[in-house]
């Protein structure tokens, strides 16, 4: 499974942030192009803990928090419409994925890794897919399911 905040879009591959020390003691780094100012927190640890994306649209400005286990692996993510878990074994390998992105639906993904390639990621994954619809009128939700083989290539 792709790590979701490995890297930045590629837009923000040519800017060059500032890097500030806020007053709780973690790092702040801004970048800012265009439309959009993204605000990263760094903790003591040097991993990414908060993420503060304004844009000059409204819908598309967002905040995520972002949770580590004892080992340092980042175990969620959360903001206000999405939550992303992550499960691991012993080897450290990222195991599954549980992804739910409340919108006007509730979209459900968990995805399950069950094969690795010799750097430990993953190469082949089963995605579970549910996306529930509401019904407030009548009151009979509606439950779509879907199943997907996935395979990731890498390229070093």
């Amino acid at each position: 499974m792709a790590c979701e905040l490995c890297a930045l879009p590629l837009a923000f591959a040519s800017i060059q942030p500032k890097r500030h020390r806020a007053s709780n003691q973690s790092n702040t780094l801004y970048i800012s192009s265009g439309l959009i100012t993204k605000r990263l927190l760094i903790d003591d640890k040097d991993r990414l803990s908060e993420s503060n994306r304004v844009s000059t649209l409204k819908n598309d400005s967002v905040k995520t928090v972002y949770n580590y286990d004892d080992q340092n692996r980042l175990i969620k993510t959360a903001s206000d419409s999405t939550t992303v878990e992550f499960t691991y074994g012993n080897d450290n390998r990222e195991l599954s994925s549980k992804k739910v992105q409340k919108f006007f639906t509730t979209e459900t993904t968990i995805t399950t890794c069950n094969e690795w390639n010799e750097f430990g990621r993953c190469t082949n994954a089963r995605q579970n897919i549910s996306i529930l619809i509401k019904d407030d009128k009548d009151g009979k939700d509606h439950i779509y399911n879907h199943l997907a083989n996935i395979k990731y290539d890498y390229v070093y």
